[in-house]
């Protein structure tokens, strides 16, 4: 999978979805009925922006189940202002 940066100014970005990114992307605008792509990256952030202490939750299956990023996603602690786990 892959998202790649275009041209990114402070204002500004422009990003590539290709491969499987672009899969899920597409999945995901269908699954959820969105009407465009711009829909759904706009659920999506608001979704991550308003999370409570950066915990998200999904139901699944009848139960609830956290949602991380995996560590290959995230900068190292040193490197985090807010850091891991706060």
């Amino acid at each position: 999978m892959a998202i790649k940066p275009g041209a990114v100014t402070s204002e500004t970005g422009e990003f590539k979805f290709d491969n499987g990114d672009f899969a899920a992307l597409n999945a995901l605008v269908e699954l959820w009925g969105f009407k465009d792509y711009e829909s759904a990256l706009k659920f999506a952030m608001a979704a991550l922006l308003k999370a409570d202490n950066r915990r998200l939750y999904i139901e699944q299956n009848g139960s609830h189940a956290l949602l991380t990023p995996g560590e290959n996603l995230l900068k190292p602690p040193s490197e985090n202002r807010r850091g891991q786990g706060d």
